[in-house]
């Protein structure tokens, strides 16, 4: 019985023997590696994959505030607050609304710091747009002083934002090229919101504007001639704690290099401080009326 049960194996295997040199001989020749479209996968590639990197947490949407700012903001940074208000009401409202139920206390240092100068930009905007200005004495007391705004949970004045948590707390004195208090001789309002993967660079990108701008300051080492924005004179103590004096802060930013040394050497002059322009920021015929005013 076993006899009988191994002669088809044996003829299989006959059959098959008699076929291999043909089949061997049919084989495609190997394929060089340098000539496959993908390289040969490796051990590492085998035993072991990288993690996926895990995306930012953004915890506050700055989109709108980005439309409005890129709408009505012009290169020179200045407002049309008039059809900012007549187009765009609604969607400023509800942008303030989202400012004002945030949590900003646990986020990232940047991003608390984005969120609180670009809170202060807007609430800004909102206040010309009911009718505050920084054009008086008295106007700006009731302005940075009185007017309110709600941020973060509560109801607060833009003087409370600049001095108890921006200056403060995060102790940067590049802020005061990026909070604009709505009046010509303040930064240029930015034409886009503060981010916090790109804070860095953007209040570099304002300090180098503001330093070098001639309307603003003016720096003059032939005639050993330094005059500056009253900024640097109202805040000098946070410059001086970042540099150790204003004249190495200011060299941190000038582009010109015969300034930059002359700031950084010892016979600098003190320097005179300019008249500030109270005037508000509003591009030409962007005033609002008095019809149009907003109200909360």
């Amino acid at each position: 019985m076993r006899s009988v049960l191994l002669k088809p194996a044996l003829r299989s295997w006959i059959g098959i023997s008699l076929l291999l040199p043909g089949l061997a001989a049919a084989a495609p020749a190997p394929v060089a590696v340098d000539s496959m479209p993908f390289p040969p996968a490796t051990a590492a590639d085998s035993t072991s994959i990288a993690p996926p990197v895990a995306p930012a947490i953004v915890h506050f949407d700055q989109s709108a505030w980005a439309r409005l700012l890129s709408q009505y903001v012009d290169d020179q940074g200045r407002v049309a607050y008039k059809d900012w208000l007549e187009h765009d009401r609604t969607s400023f409202r509800k942008y303030l609304d989202a400012v004002g139920a945030a949590t900003p206390t646990t986020w990232p240092r940047d991003e608390q710091l984005a969120f609180w100068i670009n809170a202060y930009n807007a609430g800004l905007v909102w206040a010309v747009q009911q009718g505050q200005t920084p054009e008086t004495l008295i106007g700006r007391a009731r302005l940075f002083k009185s007017w309110k705004f709600r941020a973060a949970g509560r109801e607060r004045t833009p003087d409370e934002i600049e001095h108890d948590i921006l200056r403060k707390q995060f102790q940067e004195p590049r802020i005061h090229f990026a909070i604009v208090c709505a009046s010509v001789s303040c930064p240029p309002l930015r034409r886009a919101p503060y981010a916090p993967d790109s804070l860095t660079l953007q209040l570099d990108d304002q300090a180098r504007r503001f330093v070098n701008d001639p309307t603003r300051n003016h720096l003059d080492p032939e005639a050993k001639a330094l005059e500056l924005s009253s900024i640097f004179d109202w805040f000098r103590s946070d410059f001086e704690r970042g540099a150790g004096s204003v004249p190495r802060f200011l060299a941190k930013y000038v582009y010109d290099a015969q300034a930059r040394e002359w700031l950084l050497g010892p016979a600098i002059p003190p320097p005179r401080y300019r008249d500030y322009d109270w005037s508000l920021n509003q591009q030409p015929f962007q005033r609002p009326d008095r019809k149009q005013r907003a109200t909360r």
